[in-house]
């Protein structure tokens, strides 16, 4: 009879362990699925942001090459520019519209305001050379040309 109860809780104990060891697979079972449902969504915005990443990438490279061909093209401009004024200068000096200081502190204040405008037109507004003059100057480049 001793043996019958102990055999019984046996039964009673792995029974009880048996029900235990199901609900938490249940669990683990629920939770995994939940791990795997973060997972998946994590991974789909991963693989947007991933996107948007090469978006912005081919995006910076486009405004690198714009940056570059507005920089090309201004030192084209400066170069023209640098070219043409020696010889308003040289008209400027040789006509004795206006002396070496003159002439310094227009492209001095071409360069600190940061416009584009001739050696003999920064004169005039710096009221170093009147108007006449600096259409003498024009016409002289004009001829040149």
């Amino acid at each position: 009879m001793e043996l019958g109860i102990i055999f019984l809780m046996v039964i009673v104990v792995v029974s009880v362990d048996f029900f235990i060891y199901l609900k938490i697979n249940e669990k683990f079972k629920n939770g995994a699925s939940h791990l795997e449902e973060d997972y998946i969504r994590l991974k789909d915005k991963y693989e947007a942001l991933k996107g948007e990443v090469e978006m912005l990438k081919k995006e910076l490279k486009e405004k690198e090459a714009e940056y570059v061909k507005l920089k090309n093209k201004k030192e084209v401009e400066e170069r023209k520019n640098e070219q043409a004024v020696p010889n308003e200068v040289e008209i400027l000096l040789s006509e004795k519209l206006v002396s070496a200081s003159d002439i310094q502190k227009a492209k001095e204040f071409i360069k600190n305001n940061n416009v584009s405008f001739s050696i003999s037109d920064a004169l005039v507004l710096l009221g170093k050379l009147d108007p006449k003059g600096a259409q003498i100057v024009k016409d002289k480049l004009r001829k040149d040309e």
